[in-house]
């Protein structure tokens, strides 16, 4: 951002199953940093690695799907979406059966508490039901590493209790790698 250093001489190694939580005040590098993970973001010097794949490479591009990404609450668009089509978006570079697919998507939203929503338009839903439809599709996707920005922005406390349990339920059960960032630091204490 106007040759800005956002993020300078980070070395940083997550191991498989951790989770990793990152502090800090708007404005601090949080969203680049999971921009540059996700390989949104050019990074100027050095490397990202997710398991055997260097960030940007061609096979990182095949394989981007080992990353499941859920974005700040307030995300908008104009797409009229369902939120069962926004969760089947895990299965875009998937060949799967129709009839597979739909099934995997109900699982993933009844786990996620949200499958009464499947109808719905993903931009009417609250933040925190945006939240279980994009958690829902990372489930669908297989994810092996969550990345969460900022997951309790627009939530109300009941909300916020219902993600930090379902969090816990999604990491007892998948055992993904998951780096959360926030600024809700009485949230993350809870964990």
């Amino acid at each position: 951002i106007n040759n800005q250093i956002i993020i300078e001489n980070l070395n940083l190694k997550i191991g498989k199953g951790e989770h990793v939580f990152i502090k800090g005040p708007n404005g601090s590098g949080k969203t680049t940093l999971l921009k540059s993970i996700l390989g949104l973001q050019k990074i100027n010097s050095g490397s990202i690695r997710i398991g055997d794949f260097q960030v940007g490479s061609n096979e990182w591009n095949k394989n981007r799907s080992v990353v499941g990404y859920v974005p700040q609450g307030l995300v908008n668009n104009s797409f009229p979406f369902s939120a069962s089509e926004v969760v089947g978006i895990a299965f875009s570079s998937k060949n799967i059966e129709k009839t597979e697919k739909d099934i995997q998507i109900e699982i993933a939203m009844r786990r996620t508490g949200c499958f009464h929503l499947a109808d719905r338009s993903f931009n009417e839903l609250s933040g925190g039901e945006k939240q279980r439809v994009n958690i829902a599709r990372c489930l669908c996707q297989q994810a092996k590493v969550l990345l969460l920005d900022e997951p309790t922005s627009f939530l109300d406390r009941k909300s916020k209790d219902d993600l930090f349990d379902l969090l816990n339920e999604v990491w007892a059960n998948e055992a993904p790698t998951a780096i959360i960032v926030s600024h809700d630091y009485q949230w993350i204490d809870k964990f």
